[in-house]
């Protein structure tokens, strides 16, 4: 799975999709992955729980916190957004067999 970088605080995060950051999100969140939606409160708390799951040593915000640095830092929601918009794709493309996508230049 595709990962990027962010910085938050001038600190650089690995941002990542594997199985430790949904079951995260399931444990914070009650829910299963699954019904994801595309609210604001389940991208805000993935977000984070792809942050903490893929930065154990460094990334030490508890969720309120961190929602009171994306105040500041409303980019970095939007490069987040990308990269999960990038993987259901990717995800769902699979299921039907096309072919992956290739990147495009920035």
């Amino acid at each position: 799975m595709e990962s990027k970088k962010i910085t938050l605080n001038g600190t650089e995060y690995k941002v990542k999709f594997n199985f430790r950051t949904f079951m995260m999100f399931e444990d914070m969140n009650d829910k299963s992955i699954n019904n994801i939606s595309g609210k604001l409160t389940d991208m805000m708390s993935l977000f984070y729980c792809a942050l903490k799951a893929n930065n154990k040593e460094s990334f030490e915000m508890d969720y309120d916190e961190f929602v009171d640095k994306m105040d500041d830092n409303a980019e970095q929601l939007n490069l987040f957004s990308e990269l999960y918009n990038n993987t259901a794709s990717e995800s769902t493309d699979k299921k039907r067999g096309r072919p992956k996508k290739k990147p495009q230049n920035q």
